[in-house]
């Protein structure tokens, strides 16, 4: 993370191999850069240009489906788990 970088929270999704994943949403620098670490351990980052929204660039770059944001303030609460569990059920359904 760079200096000054803000954390706001993650986007929970099914990718396009079907399975539960998420981007995570950082304040840095004046703008905002998602981050996502794929299966094989990379990680890919991408800044939203001006004008643009985060959730749209979530599905456009990462590919991921059925988006619900759970903010950092809500992390690790059953809302959160909730949000997990739903994903997982309709990610196994789809196979």
């Amino acid at each position: 993370m760079a200096k000054g970088s803000t954390y706001r929270g993650q986007y929970w999704g099914i990718d396009r191999n079907g399975k539960v994943a998420t981007v995570s949403e950082y304040y840095e620098d004046g703008g905002i850069i998602l981050r996502m670490m794929n299966h094989d351990a990379a990680i890919i980052q991408h800044a939203v240009m001006p004008g643009r929204q985060a959730r749209s660039e979530v599905i456009i770059v990462f590919g991921l489906k059925e988006i619900t944001f759970v903010a950092s303030s809500m992390a690790n609460s059953e809302f959160e788990a909730s949000v997990r569990e739903q994903l997982e059920a309709k990610a196994s359904s789809q196979e």
